[in-house]
Order: C-alpha cells, then structure tokens, then sequence
C-alpha cells in the first residue's frame, strides 16, 4: 500500500517536473522569473576593448586552414628538430625565413 507521504512527495514531483516536460524548460524559467519579480544579472562586459575586436576578425580572416596546414607541413616534414639533427637546422632557416617575410625586426638567435 502506498503511504501518504510517498502519495504526496509522487504528486509534488510531478507538480515540478510536468509543466517541463509539457512545455519547455526556457518557457517555466521564465514563468517564474516573472511570477517572483527575479532580475537576471547584467551581462558581463566585453573583455575585447573597441577596436581589438575588429583587429582580431581581420587577423581571422587572413588565416585559412590550408595555410596553417601548409606552414605546420612544412616545419614538422623536415626531420627531427632535436638540436643536432639535420632537421633542427631546417627548422631553424624556415622560421628565420618566415619572421624576415612578415617584417619582423631585431631577430636573433643564441649560438
């Protein structure tokens, strides 16, 4: 026999759960945030100042993943990069090569 504490706690259960399960999670949230008068906090600012953001999408749009792909291919199909090693060497003029194609100045590397 059921008792009428596990009658009442079945019925509270479904009290909670049914109109999520008939409406939609987003619809009863915001049933109750109205039905109580709760505020939902301020979003959080931007952590992009003006004018970074619209830096960081034109970076973005210069890099394809073929390009990254091409780079990557070309600095890992050289050998080992262990110093020492023929393809440490390699490693090293290619990227020397990059930083002078893209203007990077004051480059140098310790002996």
């Amino acid at each position: 026999m059921v008792s009428t504490k596990n009658l009442l706690l079945a019925v509270l259960i479904a009290c909670i759960f049914l109109p999520i399960a008939v409406f939609s999670p987003e619809a009863v949230s915001n049933y109750i945030v109205s039905l109580f008068g709760i505020r939902y906090p301020a979003p959080p600012p931007q952590r992009v100042a003006t004018g970074k953001r619209e830096l960081a999408n034109a970076i973005q749009a210069m890099i394809s993943e073929e390009d990254v792909s091409e780079r990557l291919n070309r600095l890992t199909t050289r050998g080992s990069r262990v110093v020492g090693y023929p393809g440490h060497q390699a490693a090293f003029e290619y990227v020397m090569e990059e930083f002078n194609r893209i203007g990077l100045q004051r480059v140098s590397a310790e002996p």
